[in-house]
């Protein structure tokens, strides 16, 4: 779960940065960055829940 977390605390501190930033277009791709970041969060997660469903179904056989 390391790397889930490491993805979250990314786009955490992303959103952190465009609310800071008053340039709206800086602001604008921080928040896609962010976006990014919790989609490779969420895509690694699956993998992990995939890659432990299978395990767990091979041990059960």
């Amino acid at each position: 779960m390391g790397n889930v977390d490491l993805w979250r605390r990314k786009a955490e501190a992303c959103l952190e940065k465009a609310h800071a930033v008053s340039d709206r277009q800086r602001a604008r791709l921080l928040l896609v960055q962010a976006h990014n970041y919790l989609k490779h969060a969420e895509e690694t997660e699956a993998q992990q829940l995939s890659a432990r469903r299978a395990t767990e179904s091979q041990l059960a056989v």
